[in-house]
């Protein structure tokens, strides 16, 4: 599957060098002319770097300190080492250095398992939803800065002057930062004494173009200077439709008013257009279904064999059609989901019995599709031959270019209501069905759902979903900074920094990443097809048809087939509606089934009616229109955007005075030199965030769901595209044709709409609406929100070089104030339906009162010293922390969650041998990231159940008030207000019931006299914090051997060997203390066996008399039994009857038991893709005479053990359970049914790990002289990913029983850089 490069960079290189043919190769390395400033203490120079090794940092201390006095993890990433990386990002350089993780060095794309499935990716979390990722020690990302304060936006060395990098917290650098680590870069300046000027061009064989300039100029000599860099760069990518166009500029000055005065300022600008790949494939739901479609023969051949009374007479066509092919047309199912058969049974890969053999479940090749049933939709093709022709216009039952809906969902986005006269219609669905697997979304916790590995099925190598035009990052950054130092005598230095900066991002996934998958379209005909299907009367109103005598009683009866059903398939409905119509015109009559159990003679008037709808109704499904792109591959999904607008400031003063007593004393010369540094610091950032999807808006008569805020799930839109030709028998693969020009050729654009409504019959019809709707960008509601972060910190630092500088040790300590503010909106007229986008521009928000939520105050410290045993040996202990607010959280009881912190503690022993050509640093150490917000989903969900005790209790309610003597009623419920110091649960009982009034403000009274109550909802529900969270610690120990050696002039290198252990534990402990107390209360009824609708294990229940239930069910006849007892109940059909998944104990693993148990699968694994061992190494030899004089040669390689990627699930037994955690048997029965929850935990002892790989790349480079030696000149060629894991395809993670999950390789890529300087 290897392809070819798309252009030829031996074509690009040759082109690149041919002006240059006349050149004289020189050596270049001639030093420029020196700038003769004083560097303060806060600052550093690149000038006395050698190769790859640096001398000095600020990042240990914020000090110019040489780095074998820094006890801290750190690491300069020098100009060599980035040039010889061809780097202009620092993921690219930081993936060669030890500790670190980057998007190209590991893969972290979760799989998720929202309903039992296993998709790969999250959106928002996906690589190609961020920039320069670095993953420290297996923690979380590392904070970002430039000159020491932090940034938000993108960053490119194209304006970095110099790059350290810390790993670990440090509270002298950032008191409030990311715990893994600093990554700070020194922005570039303008020099006084000498002209800069430099063009680098870069090109690669997929087409990336990427021009950088950097000019410097001295205004007045010693005084004034500017400088500009920029760069344009438009990245291309393996993916033909990815793209990554960055444009940068920046202007820095730099003013020298006197002496000892420096100012420097700058100003950035940036904006990114960007469509980066995952490097994803996409979920396979179609080579399964054609295996198993294609061989449906031999399954049939060998049921007729083992069942042939139910399976001899069936036919092939019949096996297939009812098994591989979906009728969308007609309701049936009351979901609207297709159902097992029965004909395939597989083994669970979880669930077994008692004694461990695999349970069995009945499989099914089609499934609905994916995502929000009652969507709208329209269905896209390119390709004429089937339908439409034209990407931006849609097709659907009712014509060309016509929204639609995936099924018969009414306009206010419910199921259709019940028949009139009573429940007996039931409420109907329908559903676009698409090919499936056995598997498909199962086991989501334990397997990902199959992906596409073949390209006869989608060409992955080409094209990625996540890359089509209609995705997109759009981000403008604009950043004003200055820096301004004082030398106030040679012992005493001042400084100050400001910076603002303005960030911007937009980005929109689509199809996000739940639903890119590609799937064959089984629908032989489509919802819609049917026009009119209320047309249609029968089963279950019609219960017999009858001949009446001269007196007009029954004569004669006979059995209407299929009657008894309340849910006729489209084959019994048509033989209903024919014997009814042939009946009626032959003289007969029909007998209506009532509610109750009841039945009556339709009169003669209406029988002509009936007649006739019945035949208009068979003419209806005669003339279906077929779905034209019936068995055709698409992909299809809804948008998802994300929004931000972040603005802030930050300000840092300093200030650090030297004193050294080898200069006052010659008696006190031995206590050394000691620099004492203050500083203080403020910030002040805000966040206006959103998210948002592709919506219809709100239309009263086509597409309202009453008065939401903003946006609703029952009005998204999902476009489905085709993109090949419909397949055949025998057929293994895809015939792709094309893929759409854009995923949102539907936004901003009215389309028609055929649209559902059963306003004028039981059934309903589909009509159109040629003025349609809109569909336009929806802000999810609970998405948005306005806040920020205010900052105050001060702390004082003492360095002291103590015995001849033999003994060097750092202490300081520091004390920051952070306030997370909130803002509220502006009072708004605007319905609230009809606000799609208000919200999204800080005018909309109230930004003169603004709410402090939550203040903190932290104080933190830092020590370390370092012992020079030796002039080439010394010994260094570190420890420090800090800490990150970055949101407000609480717990579900209210209790403020402490702030995310880091700790760290490293000692080792570092050597410098060689004539200090080789330098060495042994480190071990362990850092810690705790209170990491581990997400406020489950809340919502324990809302949801919360909700769910109470409804059932209000339901009891209206009984009890009625006169049943229930044990139980609205009286019963409380709700959690807190804890105390004790730990003792706080609660409340709120208000109860409300009198229910009529239209003159009485209480109603129903006909038993009984007065009428109702509730309001939100005074009673339990309702938890806004900002509710949970938390996980992470914890990482390990150690670190890191070296550069420049044994000759010739040759240099880097390396490093490492290793790292990680786990994560007090995984969700806030939501486990919630159940353990909360469970108390729930037990009572839990116990009792209590449904959502207040039966309980003493419930019993009878048929109707002449109901379908009489067949399982003893009858009560209240004419002759007399009224039913308390706790007894009538039912029609076994249906009415609640089942296990109705019991209170299922609705808590379904709404937030399987949440909490999901997340404590986690408890002690590991962060995914850590290899315990590491190496890595960038080398670089140079020729310096003879014939290859100006040649160099390198290489950049990296192994790994094997990355940790996948574990092993074992059952969670109940008495292992949580407290108070119900049995997930819920019926009882010793089984995990279908219906009910597997627990199940990692199996943390033995994780499965990838092979150990090398990866990693070479490099060579030309540096000579041009035009009479005035321009240095390198041409520079770098093929990355030359040694790759794998081929084309990649394991990025491992199911638990051991199979592999795929991504794809980054491919191999040849760069070449061309750089003039003059």
């Amino acid at each position: 599957m290897k392809k070819i490069p798309k252009s030829s960079w031996l074509a690009v290189t040759l082109a690149a060098t041919t002006p240059w043919a006349h050149l004289t190769a020189q050596n270049s390395e001639a030093a420029d002319e020196e700038e003769i400033f004083e560097l303060s203490p806060f600052t550093v120079s690149s000038e006395g770097d050698d190769g790859y090794r640096a001398n000095s940092t600020t990042a240990g201390s914020r000090l110019n300190t040489q780095l074998k006095d820094v006890a801290a993890s750190v690491t300069v990433l020098t100009d060599a080492f980035m040039d010889d990386l061809g780097a202009t990002d620092l993921d690219g350089a930081l993936s060669m250095v030890a500790g670190v993780d980057t998007d190209l060095t590991n893969d972290t794309q979760n799989i998720s398992s929202p309903g039992g499935g296993g998709y790969i990716g999250g959106d928002f979390n996906d690589p190609n939803a961020r920039e320069n990722s670095v993953r420290v020690r297996g923690l979380g990302r590392a904070t970002k800065s430039a000159n020491y304060l932090k940034v938000r936006g993108p960053v490119d060395r194209y304006n970095m002057e110099r790059t350290e990098f810390l790993r670990g917290p440090n509270s002298l650098l950032f008191g409030l930062g990311r715990p893994a680590g600093v990554v700070n870069y020194t922005t570039k300046k303008a020099h006084l004494r000498r002209d800069i000027n430099k063009i680098d061009f870069v090109l690669d064989n997929f087409g990336t173009r990427r021009l950088q300039v950097d000019f410097s100029r001295t205004l007045i000599e010693d005084k004034l200077a500017a400088r500009f860099a920029g760069v344009i760069n438009d990245q291309r990518f393996m993916a033909e439709t990815a793209r990554n166009l960055d444009r940068k500029a920046y202007l820095t000055f730099k003013y020298k008013p006197f002496k000892n005065t420096v100012l420097d300022a700058y100003i950035e600008n940036t904006t990114l257009d960007a469509r980066k790949p995952n490097y994803r494939v996409p979920q396979d739901n179609v080579s399964d279904w054609l295996e198993g479609w294609n061989n449906a023969g031999e399954q049939l051949a060998a049921l007729k064999s083992s069942d042939p009374d139910t399976y001899g007479d069936m036919s092939l066509e019949e096996f297939r059609e009812r098994n591989f092919l979906h009728d969308a047309s007609w309701p049936y199912e009351s979901q609207g989901r297709p159902r097992p058969t029965g004909d395939y049974v597989f083994d669970e890969r979880l669930k077994t019995d008692a004694d461990g053999n695999p349970l069995e479940f009945e499989g099914q090749w089609i499934r609905h599709m994916d995502g929000r049933e009652r969507a709208l939709t329209g269905y896209y093709s390119g390709d004429a031959t089937y339908s439409g022709g034209d990407w931006s216009i849609p097709y659907s039952p009712g014509g060309e270019g016509y929204t639609t809906l995936y099924g018969n969902i009414t306009t206010t986005g419910r199921q259709p209501t019940n028949g009139r006269g009573g429940a007996v219609q039931p409420r109907t669905r329908l559903r676009f069905a698409r090919s499936s697997h056995p598997f498909d979304n199962r086991d989501g916790q334990a397997f990902a759902d199959p992906q596409v590995l073949d390209e006869g099925i989608f060409p992955f190598m080409d094209q990625e979903l996540g890359t089509l035009p209609g995705n997109y990052r759009d981000i403008k950054s604009k950043k004003l900074g200055f820096n301004f130092e004082q030398k106030v005598n040679d012992d005493f230095y001042l400084s100050a920094s400001y910076l603002k900066e303005d960030y911007e991002r937009h980005q929109n996934f689509g199809p996000l990443a739940q639903t890119q998958a590609i799937s064959i379209d089984v629908n032989r005909y489509l919802p819609g097809a049917i026009q009119n299907p209320g047309l249609f009367f029968g089963a279950p109103y019609v219960k017999d048809l009858v001949t009446l005598d001269s007196n007009g009683e029954i004569a004669t009866r006979t059995d209407l087939p299929g009657g008894g059903t309340i849910r006729p398939t489209l084959d019994q409905a048509v033989t209903q509606a024919q014997m009814i119509v042939d009946h009626i015109n032959a003289g007969g009559s029909l007998e209506r089934r009532k509610q109750g159990g009841n039945t009556a003679i339709i009169p003669q008037a209406e029988l002509q009616e009936i007649a006739a709808n019945n035949t208009l109704f068979l003419e209806q499904v005669a003339n279906r229109e077929p779905n034209p792109n019936f068995l055709r591959p698409f992909f299809h999904g809804r948008h998802i955007s994300g929004h931000e607008q972040y603005e802030s400031e930050s300000a840092l003063i300093q200030a650090n005075y030297d004193f050294d007593f080898r200069d006052r004393s010659d008696r006190l010369g031995f206590l050394g030199l000691h620099r004492l540094t203050g500083f203080g610091s403020v910030s002040k950032d805000s966040t206006l965030g959103w998210r948002a999807s592709d919506v219809a808006t709100y239309n009263e008569d086509l597409a309202r769901t009453g008065e939401n805020d903003q946006h609703s799930a029952n009005r998204w839109f999902w476009p489905i595209f085709y993109i090949g030709d419909p397949v055949a028998l025998g057929d293994t693969s895809l015939n792709i044709t094309g893929l759409p020009e854009n995923t949102r050729p539907h936004l901003d654009n009215r389309i028609g709409h055929y649209y559902y409504t059963n306003e004028n019959s039981d059934r309903g019809e589909w009509l159109i609406n040629e003025e349609g709707l809109e569909i336009e960008e929806g802000i999810i509601g609970r998405t948005l929100s306005f806040d920020g972060l205010e900052q105050e910190g001060y702390g004082a630092s003492l360095q002291s070089f103590f015995w001849n500088n033999r003994i060097v040790s750092t202490i300081g300590w520091r004390e920051d104030t952070v306030a997370s503010i909130m803002y509220e909106r502006l009072p708004d007229e605007t319905p609230a339906w009809d606000k799609i986008s208000d919200g999204d521009e800080r005018s909309d928000w109230d930004t003169a009162n603004p709410i402090t939520t939550l203040e903190q105050t932290k104080a933190l410290t830092t020590g370390s010293v370092v012992f020079h045993a030796t002039p080439w040996l010394r010994f260094f202990y570190n420890e420090s922390e800090n800490f990150d607010l970055t949101s407000p959280a609480t717990d579900g009881f209210g209790r403020n969650i402490d702030s995310q912190g880091g700790e760290t503690t490293e000692y080792g022993v570092g050597l410098t041998l060689f004539e200090n050509k080789l330098d060495l640093k042994f480190n071990i150490y362990e850092t810690a990231q705790v209170n990491q917000r581990a997400g406020s989903l489950v809340w919502a969900r324990m809302k949801n159940f919360e909700d769910t005790v109470r409804r059932m209790l209000q339901t009891l309610d209206g009984r009890f008030t009625n006169g049943d003597p229930t044990p139980y009623n609205i009286e019963d419920w409380t709700r959690v207000t807190g804890i105390d110091a004790e730990g003792n649960l706080l609660t409340d009982s709120p208000g109860y019931r409300v009198p229910e009034l009529d239209d003159d403000g009485n209480q109603i009274i129903d006909f038993n006299g009984n007065p009428q109550w109702t509730f309001e909802d939100e005074e009673i529900s339990w309702r938890p914090e806004t900002n509710v969270n949970t938390t996980q610690d992470s914890v990482s120990k390990g150690w670190e051997l890191s070296g550069t050696w420049n044994p000759t002039r010739n040759l240099r290198i880097r390396g490093s060997v490492s290793r790292l252990e990680n786990a994560i534990s007090n995984v969700h402990e806030e939501t486990l203390e919630y159940v353990a107390k909360r469970g108390e209360y729930w037990n009572q009824f839990f116990d009792a066996g209590y449904h959502t609708n207040g039966h309980n294990d003493a419930t019993v229940y009878w048929a109707e008399p002449d109901s379908p239930a009489a067949d399982e069910l003893p009858v009560w006849d209240t004419e002759v039994d007399g009224e039913l007892p308390y706790n007894n109940y009538r039912v029609e059909t076994m249906g009415a009857i609640p089942q296990p998944d109705r019991l209170l104990t299922a609705r808590f693993w379904n709404t937030v038991g399987d949440d909490i148990l999901n997340a404590l699968a986690i408890q002690g694994i590991s962060s995914h893709g850590i290899s315990e061992y590491n190496a890595r190494v960038v080398a670089n030899y140079s020729f310096r005479d003879g014939f290859m004089k100006g040649f160099s040669f390198g290489t950049n390689l990296r192994w790994e053990s094997g990355k940790g990627l996948g574990y092993d699930v074992v059952e969670v037994a109940d008495e292992e359970l949580p407290f108070n955690f119900p049995n997930t048997d819920v019926n009882g029965d010793g089984l995990i049914d279908e219906t009910e929850f597997l627990a199940v935990r990692r199996d943390v002892e033995n994780p499965i790990e990838g092979d150990s790989h090398v990866t990693g790349g070479l490099m060579v480079n030309y540096k000579g002289k041009l035009h009479g030696d005035k321009i240095d000149w390198r041409i520079q060629l770098n093929v990355d990913n030359v040694f790759k894991q794998g081929d084309d395809l990649r394991i990025i993670r491992f199911n638990s029983d051991g199979s592999p999950v795929f991504a794809l390789n980054r491919p191999t890529t040849f760069k070449l850089t061309n750089s003039f300087r003059f």
